[in-house]
């Protein structure tokens, strides 16, 4: 049901991460792909989340959120500018954090600690992370383009599971809860569930 309700507040700004998540709760839960759907959206939009925190560094990444989201779901949600690496919140302040599409641009191991380090300070249960990770089609077409020279790609990063993993538990003080692959083998994105040990 947690995997619910993240999809579906992470939705209201995300792209694929319903896509992502859907079969995990469909299978978790042994129902259908329309029921696992119902669930999410009644969660996070008929029931509702208290307080939706929307943010990111760049105001215009905001501004354009709350142009293409419906009124409904800007009137209930903060837009904040902030950094990943000193978050503009006090500790343990949100229950459940999602990030996506910024990992794959940190390419420098304790950096992506040190986000992590701060995602941990400011929930209090589970933090969903989005990246690209390596083993399968797409990252190997990457790799190959990045060694034949400059391509579009060059700002983001394929990490190694592995080492991703290791950062994790033992840079950041996080347990890994599990993950799920977009399609595994052939998609890069993995989107991550973890936890404080602390």
């Amino acid at each position: 049901l947690l995997i619910a309700l993240a999809s579906a507040v992470a939705q209201s700004f995300g792209r694929f991460t319903y896509g992502v998540l859907l079969p995990a709760v469909r299978d978790d839960m042994g129902i259908t792909n329309t029921q696992a759907g119902f669930i999410g959206a009644a969660i996070g939009f008929f029931i509702g989340v208290q307080d939706l925190i929307a943010a990111d560094y760049s105001q215009d990444m905001l501004n354009l959120a709350a142009r293409v989201r419906p009124l409904a779901q800007v009137k209930k949600t903060k837009l904040l500018k902030t950094s990943a690496f000193a978050i503009d919140l006090p500790d343990q302040s949100v229950d459940l954090l999602f990030c996506m599409r910024l990992l794959h641009h940190i390419g420098v191991p304790e950096d992506r600690s040190t986000i992590l380090k701060e995602f941990s300070r400011v929930t209090r249960d589970e933090i969903l992370v989005s990246l690209w990770v390596d083993g399968n089609l797409q990252a190997s077409d990457v790799k190959a383009r990045s060694e034949a020279g400059p391509h579009k790609d060059q700002n983001r990063f394929v990490i190694p599971a592995d080492q991703f993993e290791a950062e994790v538990t033992s840079g950041a003080g996080l347990e890994i809860v599990g993950h799920v692959d977009l399609l595994p083998g052939i998609s890069m994105w993995r989107t991550y569930v973890l936890r404080s040990v602390y």
